[in-house]
């Protein structure tokens, strides 16, 4: 390598680095501005749109923008904060995950921000003809947590609902522990969103495996509600045919469901 050659590279390594810590500031100024609840269109302007892929700097949850936007309590201010990001970012949202592999829409759903939800799943993309975009919005985090898994185990019934009848997010569907959403439900002690999910599964059939379904723990939902002393939830799973809430076997302590 001359001379010339190697201050050329020297420049475009310079440059290039100097981009990539200007990069790394824009966006920790904008997620500061995130979790002040402060506007951030006028801090997209000189952000290249490839950038709100990258992951928050010094972050070790591995969240993006959209990821801490997604996740903010005040429901009005996220969906400012994600159209925001969405109208500069104009690319595809669905593949975004951090480090437990949870995406934006994941992050909502525990929020419980339907309108969120709806934005982030409008601005996905989907490379397979047969597939709708909706249904990347179903994909497990590493724990095999689903959206639908974090709004029953919350309580969001309207969440739940959307999920399940608009997107089509299996009610089946297990965590790593084998919890299913019937499961996080009456562990939450939300009767409202069992119901729901009892009501949403439509043969007998489907509905008696959901109350047969085991954890890792050999829990079902009846033996959860048991466990819990529920008294209110057992009457509502009697309702739809669970069989084991008179067992004098006291069933074992909860698994933890770390997500």
């Amino acid at each position: 390598m001359n001379i010339i050659t190697f201050v050329v590279v020297l420049v475009a390594c310079t440059i290039y680095l100097s981009s990539c810590t200007e990069t790394s500031d824009d966006l920790l100024r904008i997620h500061a501005a995130i979790k002040q609840k402060l506007p951030i269109s006028a801090l997209l302007e000189d952000v290249p749109r490839d950038a709100l892929n990258l992951p928050i700097p010094r972050l070790p949850s591995q969240n993006t923008l959209l990821h801490a936007a997604a996740s903010v309590a005040d429901e009005r201010y996220s969906v400012q904060a994600v159209k925001a990001l969405l109208l500069h970012h104009g690319g595809d949202t669905s593949r975004l995950i951090n480090e437990k592999g949870q995406t934006p829409v994941y992050l909502a759903a525990v929020r419980g921000h339907l309108d969120v939800i709806r934005l982030l799943i409008a601005a996905q993309r989907v490379d397979d003809e047969l597939a709708k975009p909706s249904q990347a919005a179903c994909s497990p985090s590493v724990a095999g947590w689903t959206p639908l898994h974090a709004a029953a185990h919350r309580g969001h019934s309207e969440v739940v609902q959307y999920l399940i009848h608009e997107v089509g997010c299996p009610i089946s569907a297990v965590t790593s522990k084998q919890f299913t959403a019937v499961h996080l439900a009456v562990q939450g002690g939300w009767m409202e969103v069992v119901t729901l999910l009892m009501a949403s599964l439509t043969t007998q059939e489907a509905q008696a495996d959901a109350l047969a379904q085991k954890t890792a723990c050999s829990h079902t939902p009846g033996a959860i509600a048991r466990l819990r002393k529920d008294e209110d939830m057992m009457a509502v799973l009697r309702t739809w045919g669970s069989t084991d809430l008179e067992d004098d076997v006291v069933p074992s302590a909860l698994l933890s469901i770390d997500h």
